[in-house]
């Protein structure tokens, strides 16, 4: 029999932590969170999301044992500039079972429409600018930092439980031999052409004054991508908290400003990819994974480049084109094996359109699923 029940005790919170390790125990692929860090996030006295939202989690049983989890959020400040009914659902793992899925499902709609909600959407752990979506496409390596890994039949469940298409969002992959093979003299050309501006200037990333730069970041961030698929502007205290718990990942070569007349009009980002020391940890710092992270984080390995944007007016004018390509030299000349570039949204197409002229592939799809509530 299938019970499905709010989390509401410290052993119903462990089950909800914890179902992903028992889930994907002999997943070649799978790597765990930061145990630690997903308690924080899940807490509603210290997760950054609960200063502007509520949720209640959900963990299914069969038997006693937890066989899913889901969770159903509400987000007030996306539904102040939205305002169209919204609710999500998130964290969602389960067994190869329509029934539990269908349960889990039917637990977070109840909970939204008791809210006043319309409709549901997700998954989103735990808004758009967190891990999202469903993967449906490239199953076949660890996944990067903060993006989506799970098993290939989630989307087929959430289909089967009235759940559609929403949109995608896709993840492109490079490395030295395939940038070097297929490089275009045409980016040269263009990149030597802005970088001869005299009012352009490439400005590296400084983390010794790392709060004056993550300002200056958000606010080249929240008007870029306010156009964005639902994008909700993130407050100071947010921001530099999420900003904070990345410093210690941020690779400052690879992390720059593209500046015009001393104006910062667009930047990049680039993280390091603690994902392959984590699950040689199993998401535990001790006794070892510290020295697993570390060793890690040392050296180069792979990297995200996790933001990449430049402000509407200055688009088009060959400064997206410089970015990428300056973060792939720099790559290359210090030696990093791979690179990622995460995520873009289907419909962006002044990125999608620049992705094309660079030599990479895409190799992961990420999508989002949505039904309507109904009364």
């Amino acid at each position: 029999m299938i019970e499905v029940r709010p989390v509401e005790t410290a052993r119903d919170r462990r089950d909800f932590i914890r179902f992903p390790a028992k889930l994907y125990r002999t997943d070649p692929h799978w790597a765990p969170p930061l145990w630690r860090e997903q308690k924080r996030l899940l807490d509603p006295e210290r997760g950054p999301f609960f200063r502007h939202g509520e949720a209640s989690l959900f963990v299914a049983t069969r038997d006693g044992q937890p066989v899913g989890r889901i969770s159903a959020h509400i987000d007030r400040r996306r539904d102040e500039i939205h305002a169209d009914g919204k609710g999500f659902f998130g964290f969602f793992d389960c067994e190869d079972d329509r029934e539990v899925a269908q349960e889990l499902a039917c637990s977070a709609e109840a909970w939204l429409r008791s809210r006043g909600c319309t409709s549901i959407e997700g998954p989103f752990n735990f808004t758009v600018h967190d891990d999202l979506g469903v993967l449906v496409e490239g199953f076949d390596s660890i996944p990067y930092v903060l993006t989506t890994y799970n098993k290939p039949y989630y989307a087929r469940l959430l289909e089967e439980a009235g759940y559609q298409k929403v949109i995608d969002w896709h993840a492109f992959r490079t490395d030295p031999e395939m940038a070097m093979s297929g490089w275009p003299h045409r980016l040269d050309e263009l990149r030597e052409r802005v970088l001869r501006r005299p009012s352009f200037e490439i400005r590296q990333i400084d983390l010794e004054e790392f709060d004056e730069n993550a300002q200056l970041v958000k606010r080249v961030f929240n008007s870029a991508w306010e156009d964005s698929w639902d994008h909700v502007p993130m407050g100071d205290a947010e921001f530099l908290e999420i900003a904070e718990g990345l410093r210690h990942l941020i690779i400052p070569e690879l992390s720059f400003f593209a500046v015009v007349d001393g104006v910062p009009v667009g930047f990049v980002v680039s993280v390091r990819d603690p994902n392959p020391a984590l699950r040689r940890a199993r998401g535990r710092l001790l006794p070892l994974g510290w020295f697993h992270l570390w060793r890690t984080l040392s050296r180069r390995g792979r990297f995200r480049v996790m933001l990449l944007g430049v402000l509407p007016p200055h688009r088009g004018r060959g400064y997206e084109i410089v970015l990428y390509t300056e973060v792939i030299f720099r790559a290359i000349e210090l030696g990093y094996p791979e690179a990622e570039m995460s995520v873009v949204e289907e419909g962006n197409v002044t990125m999608s359109k620049a992705f094309s002229r660079f030599p990479c592939e895409r190799y992961r799809t990420y999508r989002i699923f949505a039904k309507r509530l109904r009364p």
